[in-house]
């Protein structure tokens, strides 16, 4: 069983930059990456897979989400889950290699 990874908080003086110069990081399948859905906080991430299908590339990343109870889990949404990780489809340009490329690359 995958450990649980929570949340990083990262500086505050760290802005997102504008999408036209953002620059999508190396991709590998099965490599570890960083997400951030706003606000500078920042999760771990695994890629899935590559989609190439559409002009801009999009990747399919997997998010590890924490404990709530036996009852289920709390996704970064809020929501309560059974599942041990959250699937999300996200423009190549979204993902980070360290939290702090995340926070520049925050997803829009």
């Amino acid at each position: 069983m995958k450990s649980l990874k929570r949340k990083i908080e990262v500086d505050a003086k760290i802005k997102p930059l504008p999408f036209k110069k953002r620059k999508a990081p190396e991709l590998h399948i099965g490599d570890e990456y960083f997400v951030s859905f706003g606000n500078n906080n920042v999760y771990p991430c695994t890629l899935l897979e590559i989609i190439n299908e559409f002009p801009e590339t999009e990747v399919r990343i997997e998010i590890p989400m924490k404990s709530l109870s036996k009852k289920g889990f709390i996704d970064i949404n809020g929501n309560r889950s059974n599942r041990w990780t959250q699937t999300n489809i996200l423009r190549a340009v979204e993902i980070g290699e360290t939290p702090e490329l995340a926070v520049r690359n925050t997803v829009g």
